[in-house]
C-alpha cells in the first residue's frame, strides 16, 4: 500500500509496511529513504492530507505529522476507505457516509454522503463519487446534500477506480472476469432531465461545480434554473427563500408581485402571468397569503433601498392605465402593509413614495386607516383633503381614531406660510372648541422661510375673538407674548397692540374685582387673581420694551388715566418720552411713595444727570388735592434729606436756583458742608495731581536735555560693526548704549533690541 504526494516540483511517496510507514523522496533520478513511522496498527487505507498522512486502521483513522510524528485520532469506523478530492481536503468513509475532511484533521462541510449502507470500496471522478456495495455500485455527486443519483447493478466487484471525464472503471471477481467503463450522460442532458423534473437544486449543484467549458450557455441555465427554483420554492410556500432568489436574480419585480391576484393593474397582470402559466400556482389563502405578503414586503423594500430616488407622484391617471414601475411597487407595498403589518405603514408614507393616490386612498379606506391616510395626503401635498378629512373626523359624534383636535393641531402646526388661507381656514372649527391647544397651530416652531404671516395671525384671532361667544382676548395675548418674546418681533405696530391688549384686559379686570377693598390703591402686581398677573405683565412690558409708541397709550387711555389712576403706568409712560419731571410728580404726588420716586433717580441717572434736581422740583412742589399726596411737612424733610444724601448727584447752582428764597439757612448747613468738603476734596486732588504732572514733566525734559548733550563721532575710518563696511556720509543709526550701525544693517535688525550687545530698548528708537 502506496500514497504519493506532489507539491510544486516535490515528489514524495509513504510505503506502509506493517506497523510502518516508510517515507521516500524523489531527487536525482531516484527515491531516497527521509524517515521512518512507527504506527499502531496495519494500516487499510493510507492517504496524503497535505504535508500529512491520514492512515485508516481497522476500527479508526489518524492524522500523522510527518515532521514530529505526532498523531491525532480523527473518528472511529468500520470501514476505513479514503480517496483525495482537492488540494484541500480529502474524503473519509464513516459507517455509511463519506465525509469531507480538511487537512487540518476537521470536515469542511456540514453535510456527508449517505449510501445504502458501508461500502466495500470507494472512488472520486469529479464531479462524482462511486461507491462498491455486495450487489451494486451506487454513484452520487460529490457537493449538494442530494438524494442518491444512480444505482448501478454489477455484482461481485472486485476493483473500482477513476478514469478521465468523470468515468470509471470497474472489474469484477467472477468467472470471466469482466471490465466495465462507466460513461456519464452529457451533462446538458443532466441538467435538462433534472429540470424537468423539478429537481432544481440538484441541476444547480452540477451545473456551478462545472468547469464552463463542460456546459453550454452556463450563465442563463443558471440564471433559468434558479428563477425555476424560486418559483418552485413559492409554491412549497418557502417565501422567505424564494423572493431572497427573486431578488438575486433582479427578477422584475412586477413579474413576482404577479404572483399575488389583485395587486397589479390588469393589463399588466394577464401580460406577466402568462410567464409562469406553465408554472402551477395554488390560490394563496389565510396563514399562507400572510406569509407570502411579509416575504414580498421584505422583497420589494430591499428593491425600494437600491432604488432610493423617488418622485412624489399625484396623477390622475386610472390605475388600470399605470405602468411606472415605482408607481406599482409603491402601491403594493403600502396594500401588503395593510394586510400585514399596519405598524409599518405611517414610517412608509412619511417617506417620498411613488403611490398611486386614488389606489393608495382606497386601500387605506377598506381597512380604516384614516390617521395613515392624512400621512398620504400630506405626502402627496393634498392638504386640503386631509384637512377635511381631519375636521370631519374630529368633530365627529362617533368614536374614531381621528376625534378631537389633537391631530388636526399637529397637521397645521407643520404647514408654513404657502397654506396661510388654509391655516385660517381649517384652524377655526380648532379655535372654538380647545382654543388653548388650538392656539399651538401659530406657535409651532418652524423655519424662517416657513413662518407665518404674524399680522395676517394676529387678524384671525381677533375676528375669532369678536365673533366667537366663547373666546376672549386672552388668546390674542397669548399669540402676541409669542411674537415679542420668542420671534423677537421688533414692530411698533405689535408692540402697541399688546400694550392696548394689557391695558384693556386691566381696566376690565379692575371692574369685575371693583368689590375687593382698596383694589386701585395695590402697587400694580399684587392684585388678587388675573387681576394682579395681567397688571404685573402690563408694568414689566412697559419698562422693559423699546418699540411701542408712548405718546398712544397716554392719548388713548388720557381719560382711564384720569379716572382710574392707574400711576405707575402714566409714571412709566412719561419716563419713556424723557418727562421725568412729570414721571417723579406722579410718583410722590399721586402714589406718596419717595421710596419709588428715589428708585426712579437712580435708575435714570446715567441718561439723565439732573433727574436728582427733578426729584429736587417735584419735592419743593405745594401737595395738591389728591388725596394720596403727602402733607407739606413730608415734602419740606424730603427736600432736606435729598440734599443731604444726594449732594453730589444735584447741581448747585441749580439747587440754589430752584430752593425758596424763605429758605432757613441753618436748614441748609449740612448740605452746605458736604458741598463744601465735597470741593475742598477735589480742589486738594486737582493740586496734586498737577504738581504730580509738573514732576514728570521736568523730568521728561531733563532726560532730554542729556540725550541731546551727547555727541556721535562718524569719522573717515567708521565702519559698521556688523557689516565692516565703512559709513562715512550715509544714514545710520544710534543705540541710547552708544553702539552705531550703518542703516541697512539696522532695517535688517529689531529696531528696539541692540544687535551688537543684545540690550532690548524702549519702543522709541535714537
Amino acid at each position: 500500500m502506496f500514497s504519493t504526494y506532489y507539491h510544486g516540483d516535490e515528489l514524495k511517496i509513504c510505503l506502509a509496511e506493517r506497523k510502518k510507514l516508510l517515507l521516500y523522496v524523489w531527487e536525482r533520478y531516484e527515491f531516497v529513504s527521509t524517515k521512518t513511522l512507527s504506527i499502531p496498527d496495519t494500516p487499510k487505507s493510507l492517504i496524503w492530507c497535505g504535508a500529512k498522512l491520514c492512515v485508516g486502521y481497522k476500527r479508526e483513522y489518524n492524522l500523522i505529522d510527518v515532521q514530529t510524528g505526532s498523531m491525532i485520532e480523527l473518528f472511529p469506523t468500520r470501514t476505513p476507505l479514503a480517496s483525495p478530492l482537492t488540494e484541500d481536503q480529502i474524503l473519509l468513509q464513516k459507517n455509511n457516509i463519506s465525509l469531507f475532511i480538511g487537512h487540518d484533521g476537521k470536515p469542511t462541510r456540514r453535510f456527508g454522503l449517505t449510501w445504502s449502507d458501508s461500502p466495500l470500496a470507494l472512488s472520486v471522478s469529479s464531479p462524482y463519487v462511486a461507491t462498491v456495495h455486495s450487489k451494486c455500485l451506487e454513484v452520487r455527486l460529490m457537493f449538494g446534500e442530494l438524494t442518491q443519483l444512480q444505482s448501478v447493478n454489477i455484482p461481485n466487484v472486485s476493483v473500482i477506480c477513476s478514469g478521465y471525464d468523470a468515468s470509471f472503471y470497474v472489474a469484477t471477481k467472477s468467472r470471466p472476469g469482466k471490465i466495465y467503463r462507466l460513461n456519464p450522460i452529457d451533462f446538458n442532458t443532466q441538467i435538462s432531465q433534472l429540470q424537468e423534473s423539478g429537481k432544481y437544486k440538484e441541476a444547480l449543484s452540477i451545473i456551478e461545480n462545472l468547469d464552463r467549458t463542460q456546459i453550454s450557455n452556463r450563465k442563463e441555465t443558471i440564471n433559468s434554473l434558479q428563477l425555476s427554483n424560486a418559483y418552485h420554492l413559492f409554491m412549497i410556500a418557502q417565501f422567505g427563500s424564494a423572493m431572497q432568489l427573486f431578488y438575486n436574480l433582479e427578477t422584475d419585480p412586477l413579474q413576482v408581485i404577479s404572483l399575488f391576484p389583485n395587486f397589479l393593474p390588469r393589463p399588466l397582470n394577464e401580460q406577466y402571468s402568462m410567464r409562469h402559466n406553465d408554472i402551477l400556482l395554488k390560490e394563496l389563502e389565510g396563514n399562507s397569503l400572510a406569509s407570502a405578503l411579509i416575504a414580498l414586503c421584505e422583497y420589494l423594500e430591499n428593491f425600494r433601498d437600491e432604488n432610493e430616488d423617488r418622485q412624489v407622484v399625484n396623477g390622475n391617471i386610472p390605475w388600470d392605465e399605470v405602468t411606472d414601475r415605482s408607481v406599482i411597487i409603491d402601491t403594493t407595498l403600502l396594500k401588503a402593509y395593510t394586510q400585514t403589518n399596519p405598524s409599518m405603514i405611517s414610517k412608509f408614507l412619511m417617506r417620498p413614495n411613488s403611490c398611486h393616490t386614488a389606489r393608495a386612498e382606497a386601500t387605506l379606506r377598506d381597512f380604516s386607516k384614516f390617521k395613515e391616510l392624512t400621512l398620504l395626503y400630506k405626502g402627496k401635498g393634498l392638504h386640503r383633503k386631509a384637512l377635511e378629512l381631519l375636521f370631519q373626523l374630529g368633530s365627529s359624534t362617533k368614536e374614531n381614531q381621528l376625534l378631537g383636535t389633537g391631530e388636526t393641531i399637529a397637521y397645521m402646526s407643520e404647514l408654513g406660510n404657502d397654506h396661510i388661507d388654509l391655516i385660517k381656514e381649517f384652524s377655526k372649527w380648532v379655535m372654538e372648541r380647545t382654543p388653548g391647544e388650538g392656539l399651538k397651530i401659530f406657535t409651532a416652531k418652524r423655519l424662517p422661510y416657513e413662518a407665518l404671516d404674524v399680522k395676517q395671525i394676529v387678524g384671525l384671532l381677533e375676528d375669532m375673538v369678536n365673533n366667537v361667544d366663547t373666546l376672549s382676548p386672552s388668546i390674542v395675548i397669548e399669540y402676541l407674548e409669542f411674537v415679542i418674546s420668542e420671534l423677537n418681533d421688533q414692530t411698533d405696530v405689535l408692540h402697541n397692540k399688546l400694550v392696548f391688549y394689557y391695558m384693556d384686559k386691566v381696566l376690565e379686570l379692575r371692574n369685575e374685582y371693583s368689590d375687593f377693598p382698596n383694589i386701585r390703591n395695590k402697587i400694580a402686581g399684587t392684585e388678587p387673581g388675573e387681576l394682579g398677573i395681567y397688571h404685573g405683565k402690563l408694568i414689566n412690558f412697559l419698562e422693559e420694551s423699546h418699540y411701542y409708541i408712548p405718546e398712544k397709550m397716554l392719548t388713548r387711555y388720557k381719560n382711564e388715566f384720569r379716572q382710574e389712576g392707574l400711576y405707575e403706568e402714566r409714571a412709566i409712560l412719561r419716563s419713556k418720552i424723557g418727562d421725568h419731571f412729570e414721571a417723579l410728580r406722579v410718583y410722590v404726588h399721586e402714589m406718596n411713595d419717595f421710596y419709588l420716586a428715589q428708585t426712579y433717580c437712580e435708575n435714570h441717572i446715567k441718561e439723565e444727570e439732573d433727574v436728582y434736581l427733578y426729584l429736587l422740583k417735584v419735592f419743593l412742589t405745594p401737595p395738591d388735592e389728591n388725596p394720596n399726596s403727602p402733607s407739606q411737612e413730608e415734602l419740606t424733610k424730603a427736600v432736606y434729606d435729598l440734599l443731604n444724601n444726594h449732594h453730589m448727584d444735584i447741581s448747585t447752582t441749580g439747587a440754589l436756583e430752584v430752593l425758596p428764597e424763605d429758605t432757613p439757612i441753618e436748614s441748609l448747613y449740612t448740605y452746605f458742608e458736604s458741598i463744601l468738603r465735597h470741593t475742598n476734596e477735589k480742589k486738594r486732588n486737582s493740586l496734586v495731581n498737577v504738581n504730580i504732572l509738573s514732576s514728570e514733566e521736568r523730568k521728561v525734559k531733563a532726560e532730554l536735555i542729556n540725550l541731546r548733550s551727547r555727541v556721535i563721532t562718524i569719522n573717515e575710518d567708521t565702519v559698521c560693526p556688523l557689516c565692516d563696511i565703512k559709513i562715512g556720509d550715509s544714514v545710520f543709526a544710534y543705540y541710547p548704549n552708544g553702539r552705531v550701525i550703518c542703516y541697512r544693517c539696522w532695517k535688517k535688525s529689531d529696531p528696539h533690541v541692540c544687535p551688537i550687545t543684545g540690550t532690548r530698548f524702549g519702543d522709541n528708537k535714537e
